[in-house]
């Protein structure tokens, strides 16, 4: 079967130990590119804040594509949203009732990637995401959001033992209303219930009248599962939970080994 589309994991799966896309990979996914396989890059930032990696690899354009907040948004690289999974204030109002029960701070992001926080204690994790997406923190109050405004995630933001603490009370009070992952050790995302990568994933697909047979998803953590799920041709890193490796289809090298570059030549160059 010929692969037509590859979604990647940036976080330990595009980039390596040190937060860098090496030379081989990013050659390698340009290879891809230039035969014309759309590289889609899947994360649980903001698009503005992998516009690095995307320039890396030389994708731009109303015609390539990304998968954002852990798929909560399918947008083009121009920012348009092609489909959106998104809360609204209730959502937060819920979120902020959770997080002063269990006194964990929580801040979430709207669909241009801005954060807010309803409290005057700005949580040093928030800041340090804030600072590595190039994005502000502004702070408001829940009676002034407007009913109608769309949160893309709403994060649970501490320690990992803090996060550690509270996320099976997080998981049993939330999760039969919510999509709940722990990208990090010291986040919890909270999302719509139908925002995840793999349907993101899916949607782009049907979009583009790629079979899902043709497309490969390569990642490495619990939030990528459903994408592998999705995928013809689910790939596990070597450096991967135990969980995706039981169901991917090839496990390939870590992401200090160019896992993603040996995938892709594996799958798509043929060499």
């Amino acid at each position: 079967m010929t692969v037509k589309m590859i979604a990647v994991d940036i976080n330990d799966t595009l980039l390596n130990l040190q937060g860098q896309m090496t030379d081989t990979t990013a050659i390698t996914l340009q290879q891809a590119t230039n035969r014309g396989v759309k590289v889609v890059l899947t994360t649980s930032r903001p698009l503005f804040g992998i516009s690095e990696y995307l320039g890396e690899l030389n994708l731009r354009g109303d015609t390539q594509y990304a998968i954002t907040y852990n798929g909560a948004l399918l947008q083009t690289l121009t920012g348009r949203v092609l489909k959106g999974h998104t809360m609204r204030r209730d959502d937060i109002e819920t979120v902020a009732k959770f997080g002063a029960e269990h006194d964990v701070h929580f801040h979430f992001l709207d669909e241009q990637g801005h954060n807010y926080v309803t409290d005057s204690y700005i949580n040093p994790y928030t800041v340090r995401q804030a600072a590595a997406d190039h994005a502000g923190i502004h702070h408001v109050s829940l009676d002034s959001i407007r009913p109608d405004f769309h949160a893309a995630k709403i994060v649970l933001a501490g320690s990992p033992a803090t996060i550690s603490r509270v996320q099976m009370d997080c998981i049993n009070q939330l999760g039969s209303r919510y999509y709940i992952v722990r990208p990090r050790p010291y986040f919890i995302e909270i999302m719509s219930q139908t925002a995840n990568k793999g349907t993101a994933l899916a949607d782009l697909s049907a979009y583009l009248n790629i079979a899902m047979d043709e497309v490969m998803a390569i990642g490495d953590e619990l939030n990528d599962l459903p994408m592998l799920a999705s995928a013809g041709i689910p790939v596990a890193m070597g450096n991967a939970r135990r969980a995706l490796k039981k169901n991917a289809t090839f496990v390939t090298s870590d992401n200090d080994h160019n896992g993603v570059a040996r995938a892709v030549r594996k799958y798509v160059l043929g060499v």
